[in-house]
């Protein structure tokens, strides 16, 4: 069977429907959107070459060779290789359950090489978002993005790792050397006191491939 892989596509404002409908051509089937914001001048966003505060982050879930052609489809349309047009990320999947377009996946290895990147999701109360900013920085990370995430009605919750997804959350995603990694999970989990219960969680994904990373300086 092939790979599965997590394509995350973090995109200007009003843009996701553009993204979706260039993966569906590619073979991918279905998508999440959600909203946020980058960090201006300070991490992530000056890594991937954008300044609009406003964002549209996509989700999206495929075999690789779907994922990939997709991937690379929206690049091109897109104009990713330009500063401020987007930047395309692939997430390696370990397991998959519940995807009524997918099989669903137990434990794969990971037969690929040592990953350069690696992609840190962390999630906290809301207004904590610049806290896990700073202290990531302080250990060499070069900022975040931060997405608004909440559950689809007032009396709903949503769960990820039995953590509720309220719309008093924020999630942050940080992209790092995979070397840095491990430094600046021990600072942020030490600035928001993650290991005591109730005050957030953090987990790590390897990044496959990405389009649109923006290199320079």
């Amino acid at each position: 069977m092939n790979s599965l892989a997590l394509y995350v596509a973090i995109v200007n404002y009003g843009e996701a429907k553009k993204v979706i409908d260039l993966a569906r051509i590619a073979g991918v089937q279905g998508a999440t959107i959600f909203y946020g914001y980058g960090t201006m001048n300070k991490g992530f966003l000056a890594m991937i070459g954008l300044s609009d505060v406003k964002k549209e982050i996509v989700l999206m879930c495929s075999d690789t060779e779907c994922g990939d052609r997709a991937a690379k489809l929206i690049f091109e349309t897109m104009q990713m290789h330009r500063h401020h047009r987007g930047v395309i990320l692939s997430l390696s999947i370990d397991s998959l359950f519940g995807s009524a377009s997918l099989t669903p996946l137990s434990h794969q290895p990971n037969k690929e090489a040592p990953m350069e990147n690696q992609a840190i999701f962390t999630i906290v109360d809301k207004g904590k978002a610049e806290l896990v900013i700073d202290a990531a920085a302080s250990s060499g990370a070069t900022g975040g993005t931060v997405i608004n995430a909440r559950g689809s009605g007032i009396h709903e919750t949503k769960r990820i790792f039995n953590i509720p997804i309220e719309p008093e959350k924020e999630i942050v995603l940080t992209i790092a050397p995979t070397e840095k990694v491990e430094a600046i999970t021990t600072a942020i989990r030490k600035e928001l006191k993650i290991d005591d219960p109730g005050m957030g969680i953090v987990f790590v994904m390897d990044v496959r491939s990405d389009y649109g990373l923006y290199k320079g300086k």
